[in-house]
């Protein structure tokens, strides 16, 4: 009997020493490019960004100006890789790349690459104190000569000339580059998210795009910190939200998590979807009433009410009072310090042993939680009911997104220009800035034209099709 053996195969890199200044002129550069980036960058599915405190980028540059900058530059040679890569995804992803003028991708390393090129330009300063040299000269650094344009000249290029290490990936497949991440990270303090976010797939993908047009809104309103958005906390929240609202059941933990990543999982085909309902829904249907709901998983309650009613084809109606009406009630909920829900389950009956509850004590947990059975039964008691909110929508054409083929097809007819005349590099069409949107809106019906077809379609940039509401859209 034989058994499937595994197949391992070796990435191609080499190890070495560069000094800070080579680092800085050929790896960095000067300044970003016309696309935001430098020719050294980072992939977020790899690199959270920037989350150093100011006190750990002077103490880096301590290490950098002692010559104790020891911890490997982990860096992909994107020129290298495409030259070496064999499928048309590394092809495509490599490209991308490329094309965006990043001629290195920054794997490991991304906060120590950020301090060097920040101290170069002045915004990290030396800590004050006596720098000795072998030669027995000894450099003093006071706030008169504490940034890098003030230092010593001397000790300015005793930095320049000091060591770092890196190792460059040569040959690569996208997903060796994923396992690259998670072995070098093995055993280190990254949560379980950060772990995630290296999968490649569509879903993965999308969430990423969908935490970096929702992490402002999120960061003003307080539901989630900087910290949080960083190690991709609101990843895992927003995957978890995508699971309830797209999976038809089942438990949401790690096993599952990784299993709607996966490259084969059918999320893949409809996580654009929710994509746009929950942008439409923050975007268009919250706003900045965001600032008044301060539990995720009591927004999460909106978001469901609210997507399910889609879902029976019907449309809210305008001007409803819908998001300050619920808010209201959750505000006098989780205001109120009586003692009214308990855990038990409707039809059981309660006794003196029953424990009684404040609102306040359910506002964890998701659609399959005892948490929200609770929240939904409270929200009713004070007269809740998001029907009276809606009404019978004229016939919607059932397929309400265009599939990642579709939206590729509108830009191949037009150019590779969206609906304002504006051209775009072929490999951002699915970066998360640019919609396949409705001419005509998809609201107003198939009777009115409201269709998701090729020619109600075109290519719009993601904040103008998401903000017109049910307005036509004007092309140029």
């Amino acid at each position: 009997m034989s058994s499937k053996n595994d197949t391992f195969r070796t990435i191609i890199s080499h190890s070495g020493a560069i000094t800070h200044s080579d680092y800085l002129t050929n790896f960095i550069g000067e300044k970003p490019n016309k696309y935001g980036f430098y020719k050294t960058d980072i992939d977020l599915a790899f690199q959270s960004r920037s989350r150093w405190k100011p006190k750990d980028r002077e103490s880096f540059i301590n290490s950098c100006l002692i010559d104790m900058n020891i911890s490997k530059f982990i860096l992909v040679d994107v020129k290298a890789c495409l030259a070496s890569a064999r499928t048309k995804l590394d092809k495509q992803y490599y490209k991308s790349w490329l094309d965006r003028g990043v001629y290195w991708l920054n794997v490991d390393s991304n906060n120590r690459s950020i301090t060097v090129r920040m101290f170069r330009d002045n915004e990290v300063k030396i800590p004050h104190g006596d720098y000795p040299q072998p030669s027995g000269i000894i450099y003093t650094v006071d706030k008169t000569s504490d940034t890098y344009e003030t230092m010593n000249p001397d000790l300015r290029k005793q930095f320049e000339i000091n060591s770092m290490s890196v190792f460059i990936v040569e040959s690569a497949t996208r997903e060796q580059l994923g396992d690259l991440f998670q072995r070098m990270n093995n055993g280190v303090a990254l949560n379980f998210f950060e772990q995630r976010n290296c999968d490649y797939s569509t879903t993965c993908e999308t969430i990423r795009n969908l935490t970096d047009q929702m992490a402002e809104k999120f960061i003003d309103s307080k539901l989630f910190s900087v910290d949080e958005i960083s190690r991709r906390t609101l990843d895992g929240w927003l995957a978890n939200v995508s699971f309830y609202t797209l999976s038809s059941g089942g438990l949401w933990n790690k096993a599952s998590h990784k299993e709607w990543y996966d490259h084969d999982n059918s999320s893949n085909d409809t996580i654009e979807t929710f994509e746009k309902d929950f942008s439409t829904f923050i975007d268009e249907v919250v706003g900045d009433k965001l600032k008044l709901i301060h539990h995720k998983w009591v927004l999460f309650d909106l978001f469901r009410d609210w997507n399910n009613q889609l879902n029976d084809n019907k449309i809210l109606i305008e001007d409803s009072n819908m998001v300050q009406d619920y808010i209201d009630i959750y505000t006098k909920l989780i205001n109120d310090k009586g003692t009214h829900f308990n855990y038990l389950k409707d039809g059981e009956k309660h006794d003196d042993t029953t424990e009684w509850y404040a609102f306040s004590k359910f506002v964890r947990g998701g659609e399959l939680s005892t948490h929200t059975r609770v929240r939904v039964k409270a929200y009713k008691s004070k007269g809740w009911n998001v029907d009276k909110y809606f009404k019978e929508s004229t016939k919607k054409d059932p397929k309400r997104v265009a599939t990642k083929i579709e939206k590729q097809g509108l830009a191949v007819r037009d150019n590779w220009k969206d609906n304002d005349g504006d051209s775009f590099i072929p490999e951002t069409l699915f970066d998360g800035n640019l919609d396949a949107g409705h001419v005509i809106a998809h609201n107003h019906g198939v009777e009115n034209g409201g269709v998701t077809t090729p020619e109600n379609m075109v290519i719009e940039k993601m904040p103008k099709n998401r903000g017109k509401g049910d307005k036509e859209t004007i092309i140029l």
